[in-house]
């Protein structure tokens, strides 16, 4: 003790004296600069090694609290593909303004594709440095609000998403053309309707769910997929048609719909026109209600982007960027994905749209959504249908994801004030495509969700 009090002792005079010389030399920067090297390069020499150990370990535990503390509130973008780290969604995003940069030949001659960008992995309320989709907020700008029925935190469906297409491709021909269709499974049919820039390969982990209950039909819409790719306008209303005919020359009858993107409009309207053979409809992330305006169908960082979508006409900036551009496969579906998509599913979605006229169909849609009685003939449908909607005693499921990418929490709670015999279901984190997020959870759901219809 004694020794330990004379160190003590020496110590404090040490450090006054280095304290008063310190200030002695304010006028005199070198020197003082100088003696505190002295006294830092004698620490170093005697307790070098083990500060570094202590600092170092320090170090490594705050990274590792600080990594846990994030991933478990941005798991919604992360999974096992994503270790290295999301690139800037500022340099993955497309430019806001709409301009593009020169496009670099390769050794073909034809276009390299836009870097590959990674999913997002924004906490729910933090903007992204550019636009596309992130963590959107409400409209209105305001962070979105979890859902009452929204856990607090809630896992990633954890479960392998496999990238196989284990079916077998069928074929019939609907107005002259062929439309390809998966066909699995016996019983009473759900048809599957995808959206915009994907086909029944998006379908790929959930009809294994529902194979042993029921009769999985999962169309290509007309000029996605492995569907034919006729010299057609691809209007909304061709698919509608499209679509309409398909259900006719399968002879589809007590219809359960599992819906997604534009598929749910198009579902919609079909089961307006044939109430009588539709049990149920299930839909998430797409279009089911008119819009007054762009601030109304869009949040903050969607609105540049999706503007420039619907200018122009053929050949106009929107047609750039989707059709010349392809700036819908190769940059925002890999984000709305909601997890770091692996090469073999990249591969999948690109190999439609590999020629440049078949993104045509993607340019249509894009331009599809009725925003202010524009376009006028889908306005009008989906007003009607709408209306339909709200009014119907079908059974319905709503799945929503966190932070999704076009249903918000505003727009689940619009469903729950105005839809009857409505279930909703949190499907956990996600973004637009809970189908590569959380396809296990939609799948166990839908066989829920059935045993339900079956008892009603």
């Amino acid at each position: 003790m004694r020794e330990f009090t004379k160190s003590a002792i020496s110590f404090s005079w040490a450090m006054s004296m280095f304290g008063a010389q310190q200030v002695s030399s304010l006028l005199a920067p070198a020197k003082a600069a100088e003696s505190f090297d002295a006294v830092t390069s004698a620490a170093r020499e005697e307790f070098g090694g083990p500060l570094q150990a202590l600092f170092g370990t320090a170090d490594k535990l705050q990274r590792e609290v600080v990594d846990l503390a994030f991933g478990v509130v941005s798991a919604c973008g992360c999974n096992s593909n994503t270790q290295n780290g999301a690139s800037s969604v500022a340099s993955a995003s497309p430019n806001p303004a709409g301009q593009q940069g020169p496009v670099r030949p390769n050794s073909t001659g034809a276009p390299d594709p836009p870097p590959r960008p990674s999913p997002s992995a924004n906490v729910a309320g933090q903007q992204p440095a550019g636009g596309g989709w992130g963590a959107m907020p409400v409209t209105g700008g305001a962070s979105p609000a979890r859902p009452a029925d929204a856990p607090a935190s809630v896992p990633a469906d954890r479960e392998k998403i496999s990238a196989d297409y284990p079916f077998a491709s069928r074929f019939v021909e609907v107005f002259g053309s062929r439309m390809h269709y998966v066909d699995e499974g016996e019983g009473d049919p759900i048809l599957f309707v995808h959206g915009n820039a994907t086909w029944s390969y998006t379908w790929r982990n959930v009809i294994p769910h529902l194979k042993p209950y029921a009769r999985c039909v999962a169309p290509d819409l007309i000029g996605f997929g492995l569907s034919d790719k006729p010299d057609i306008e691809y209007q909304w209303i061709d698919q509608a048609r499209y679509l309409e005919q398909f259900i006719r020359e399968l002879g589809l009858k007590k219809i359960t719909m599992v819906t997604n993107d534009f598929g749910i409009s198009l579902g919609l309207l079909y089961a307006m026109r044939h109430e009588e053979d539709v049990r149920g409809i299930a839909f998430f992330e797409g279009v089911f209600k008119t819009f007054k305006s762009l601030e109304e169908a869009y949040t903050p960082d969607f609105r540049p982007l999706f503007r420039q979508f619907r200018s122009g006409g053929e050949g106009g900036e929107g047609y750039k960027l989707l059709v010349d551009q392809n700036l819908f496969i190769e940059q925002l579906l890999p984000r709305a994905a909601g997890r770091e998509l692996t090469e073999e599913e990249l591969r999948r979605y690109r190999e439609p749209f590999k020629e440049v006229r078949n993104r045509v169909p993607i340019w249509r849609f894009a331009r599809s959504v009725p925003i202010g009685g524009e376009p006028r003939d889908v306005w009008a449908i989906m007003t009607e249908t709408t209306e339909w909607f709200k009014r119907t005693r079908l059974p319905k499921l709503l799945f929503y994801a966190t932070p999704g990418g076009l249903v918000t929490a505003e727009f689940v709670e619009w469903a729950r004030r105005n839809l009857k015999n409505l279930k909703v279901v949190h499907a956990g984190p996600g973004v637009h495509y809970l189908t590569e997020t959380s396809p296990h959870v939609i799948g166990r759901e839908l066989v829920k969700w059935l045993g339900e219809l079956d008892h009603a």
